[in-house]
């Protein structure tokens, strides 16, 4: 529940060490018999900030995916930017649960929450897949299998405009995936995509004027981003994560400086563009 996010989100220590690096590693790194955290041990201190740190970073992630996809709207790279706001969701998705103190890296391992009590919180940690759901196959279908099961405790509460970011699209909590590998892996589909888009498009009413997949893709991208954000802020998570990329300046002002206010490199003219115009 959410106070348990956002007493979850304000232990953090900035503990350095283990605390510092890739949360992926640091759970793929731990003793087998280590199971689970109990707040209150220096282990569950340990986990909860490199979570935290994780969930700033991606945070930071999904809000760059969706600038950056903005630039991609054109014939030629709508599919591509249909692909950038996927992956906007997804770090937002997986902000969102990792400031709830779980975690999702299906089928290596994966945290959920077994006490969300403030003082007496206490997470899980699985290294194999739950059981009954053997016609899963791949991270991300995992993923999403379980971010939606998950949602469905704060579904109530989240503002109805944002149900997009806790409610499987169709009630298929693969359609996102699905969507995705259709358009990055099959060139008919792509350019199917990209046709839409040629006889849609009209900046004077984006984002209504997407077509079809990309106009859905972007409502959930962007609430699940927004959530994020509201989230972030609501529960205080600050750390020390993206401290590397901007200094020690607030969020809002790392998020501007290096995604908003940006000044793009002239490039084109360093590529062998003459040899790709065939």
């Amino acid at each position: 529940h959410t106070a348990g996010a956002e007493h979850f989100c304000k232990g953090y220590k900035g503990a350095k060490g283990a605390a510092a690096s890739s949360l992926k590693d640091y759970l793929s790194n731990l003793p087998k018999q280590v199971t689970h955290f109990t707040e209150g041990s220096a282990e569950f201190d340990e986990y909860r900030d490199c979570a935290l740190r994780d969930a700033e970073r991606s945070l930071f992630l999904s809000v760059s995916h969706y600038r950056r996809a903005l630039d991609l709207m054109t014939t030629g790279s709508a599919p591509w930017a249909h692909v950038t706001l996927y992956y906007g969701g997804f770090y937002a998705a997986q902000s969102i649960l990792t400031m709830f103190g779980g975690w999702l890296d299906l089928p290596k391992v994966w945290v959920d929450v077994s006490a969300a009590n403030p003082t007496q919180q206490e997470l899980r940690i699985h290294k194999k897949p739950p059981p009954g759901n053997k016609n899963i196959r791949g991270s991300h279908k995992w993923f999403w299998h379980l971010y939606y099961l998950g949602c469905q405790s704060i579904a109530a509460t989240v503002d109805p405009p944002l149900n997009f970011a806790v409610l499987p699209v169709q009630k298929d909590p693969y359609w996102l995936i699905d969507s995705r590998n259709e358009i990055n892996y099959d060139s008919y589909w792509a350019f199917e995509l990209a046709d839409g888009f040629s006889k849609k498009f009209n900046g004077a009413t984006f984002p209504a004027c997407l077509p079809g997949k990309l106009n859905t893709q972007y409502q959930v991208a962007e609430a699940m981003i927004i959530l994020a954000c509201r989230y972030a802020k609501a529960f205080n998570l600050g750390t020390d994560a993206i401290h590397i990329l901007a200094g020690a300046i607030a969020r809002h002002e790392s998020l501007k400086q290096l995604i908003y206010d940006v000044v793009k490199p002239e490039l084109e003219m360093k590529t062998k563009k003459a040899e790709v115009l065939v």
